[in-house]
């Protein structure tokens, strides 16, 4: 039988500036900076990748399959 996947589901939701400011200030006391981001703690975007309807690309990655379709869009600057 195979095992039933659950996968991740993100709620976001705008907060008040001084309440992000508040935040970052509360957790840079008990979290590490990430060592991937730039001197502003912030990603480049290098690509972005689309899934279809049935999450084709999401399943060949969990399944472990090597060669893959993938439909980059092309931005290869961070511009998005």
């Amino acid at each position: 039988m195979e095992q039933e996947k659950h996968y991740r589901h993100e709620l976001k939701y705008a907060i008040p500036y001084a309440d992000y400011q508040a935040m970052r200030r509360r957790l840079a006391k008990v979290m590490k900076t990430d060592p991937h981001t730039d001197e502003n703690g912030l990603y480049q975007i290098r690509s972005i990748y689309f899934d279809n309807s049935d999450n084709k690309a999401l399943r060949e990655k969990e399944d472990g399959i090597g060669k893959r379709e993938n439909r980059p869009d092309g931005v290869r600057d961070g511009s998005v």
